[in-house]
């Protein structure tokens, strides 16, 4: 590898792969750059030159794998074309959103397990959860429109319900891919069930 020409962005590529292996591995605490040079071949002083530090790298990993989550959602939102009434459909809406983001991470093994660690770590800081709930407005509006409708519910923070979401999925996907649990219909069922019941109950819906 060291002898090889790579382009700026070839080498952006393998910089960001090879952190997400080993952040995979060991966790963000263990994340060095004598290990990505390791890993990758690609020395220090190259990577300064993409990177302003480790800081730097991380976020840019991570806001990398929230835009992919976010486009996942969108996707998923916009193959609704009317506002649904009945509970069930609201639910069925929610499930269908929330399959889209799950299936994101049970199919990419390194970007979910950073993701976890990175929501999880001291990088993820007011001005990160900032970035993120304008990364994920979609989902909130729904939220925010399903709160407005059920005049009748009790006062709730829709930030952090769907912060819930969002933590919780990633959570358990994290671990699942670390061999807590085993990938099947059963895990995914729980996940979905834990994710939601404390949205359904703050909403006033029957879970």
């Amino acid at each position: 590898k060291m002898g090889t020409h790579r382009t700026p962005e070839q080498l952006k590529h393998e910089i960001v792969n090879g952190t997400l292996e080993i952040v995979a591995e060991g966790g963000i605490v263990n994340f060095s750059f004598p290990k990505l040079t390791a890993k990758t071949g690609i020395s220090a002083p190259t990577v300064y030159e993409h990177y302003k530090n480790k800081e730097d790298l991380l976020v840019t990993c991570y806001k990398a794998i929230d835009c992919e989550v976010s486009q996942c959602i969108e996707e998923a939102i916009k193959t609704f074309t009317t506002d649904t009434e009945s509970t069930d459909e609201i639910q069925a809406r929610f499930r269908f959103i929330w399959q889209a983001y799950w299936d994101f991470l049970a199919e990419n093994r390194n970007k979910s397990i950073f993701y976890s660690y990175f929501l999880n770590s001291g990088y993820y800081n007011i001005e990160m959860q900032a970035w993120h709930r304008s990364n994920h407005t979609p989902i909130l509006k729904i939220l925010h429109a399903l709160k407005s409708r059920n005049s009748g519910i009790a006062e709730c923070n829709i930030d952090i319900l769907a912060a819930h979401m969002v933590n919780a999925t990633s959570a358990y996907a994290s671990r699942m891919h670390r061999g807590f649990y085993k990938n099947e219909k059963l895990t995914e069922e729980t996940v979905y069930n834990m994710a939601f019941q404390p949205i359904y109950a703050a909403l006033g819906m029957p879970i």
